[in-house]
């Protein structure tokens, strides 16, 4: 089991002005070096896609404006992708804290190449064998759950399989919140809900995560 490229990312819903992340802001208030070059993708052709996001990245971290949302994502793997990710959330938390927010989300993607079988055999639903796979032929299949954990945080745990070969296990964990200020404490345990994924992944299906090389900054 490995973690996906661009699987580790935090996700803070609210109302975000991507004019206040300017050059300057972010090498002062972002960057780890003065000098860290900045590169920023704005969509061109809105026609095809209007509802293209644009983002900053720097640092192995890309910085993706959604529809009141803003994501920080960890563009290659590392084992300490999310942590970083943590790290850039908490900086834009509390230089821009007068930001309407409304939640947080913590997310944690693996995949599985190797024995996807493991999972594979798990995704065999009850009626199956009553479907004539000569007229409907199988393609992919999903299955989502939510649970609710400690400090009213609520998991969302979806495992997809688009093909025989791979299967993708994505965790989200959701807390609402009502002010920056209450994005702290889910940004403290960010590494606790990484070991917990982890864990649950060896305990409930014995994958086990492979080694992950570091990616340097």
């Amino acid at each position: 089991m490995q973690i996906v490229d661009s699987g580790n990312s935090i996700v803070i819903l609210g109302h975000w002005n991507i004019h206040s992340f300017s050059n300057k802001w972010m090498q002062e208030k972002l960057c780890s070096k003065k000098d860290e070059p900045i590169q920023v993708g704005i969509p061109m052709n809105l026609t095809n896609a209007p509802d293209a996001p644009t983002y900053i990245a720097f640092e192995n971290i890309k910085l993706i404006f959604g529809y009141q949302s803003l994501q920080i994502m960890a563009e290659k793997r590392s084992s300490s992708a999310l942590a970083k990710c943590a790290e850039i959330a908490e900086k834009i938390i509390k230089n821009l804290s007068q930001t309407p927010v409304s939640g947080i989300g913590v997310n944690v993607c693996f995949e599985e190449t190797d024995n996807p079988e493991k999972i594979l055999s798990k995704l065999i639903f009850d009626d199956s064998k009553k479907i004539n796979s000569d007229k409907f032929q199988f393609l992919a299949s999903s299955a989502r759950r939510t649970y609710l954990l400690e400090n009213k945080c609520k998991l969302n745990f979806e495992i997809m399989s688009l093909n025989p070969d791979k299967v993708i296990m994505q965790f989200n964990y959701h807390y609402d919140i009502q002010n920056t200020t209450e994005c702290i404490k889910p940004l403290g345990e960010v590494q606790s809900l990484y070991k917990q994924a982890i864990i649950f992944m060896k305990d409930v299906y014995e994958l086990e995560l492979g080694e992950i090389s570091e990616v340097s900054k």
